[in-house]
């Protein structure tokens, strides 16, 4: 990795945070973002995660918003559509925060609070 400063696409790995300063930017894995909330979804609280697969949901229209434009010889997205999934997935990641905030768990935070806190950060 040495003198690379674009954006890194990383998993949870904690040794990939060394190169933060160097980098443009960093993105959690998509793939690894959707196993969390997935995981989030399977704890038996249904209607009180309901937000983790609405995320999901996001995340996938806009990956299908980039496949398009990339198809169509476009380099960006529609400014409305961009706008409108980034205000659905801060509300979202809200209610996530929000529902689960003073929620206990035997080893700490609960696991829906960390995971919509990681993804408001």
């Amino acid at each position: 990795m040495q003198g690379f400063t674009g954006v890194l696409v990383r998993d949870d790995y904690a040794g990939w945070h060394s190169y933060d300063p160097l980098l443009a930017g960093v993105q959690q894995c998509c793939a690894h973002l959707i196993r969390h909330l997935k995981g989030v979804l399977s704890l038996q609280e249904r209607l009180e995660q309901a937000w983790a697969k609405k995320i999901i949901e996001v995340l996938r229209a806009a990956n299908t918003a980039v496949q398009e434009a990339l198809a169509e010889g476009r380099n960006a997205l529609d400014p409305d559509l961009l706008t409108r999934l980034r205000a659905e997935y801060d509300r979202r990641v809200a209610i996530g925060v929000s529902v689960n905030e003073e929620r206990p768990w035997h080893d700490g935070n609960h696991p829906g609070y960390r995971i919509a806190r990681r993804l408001r950060d």
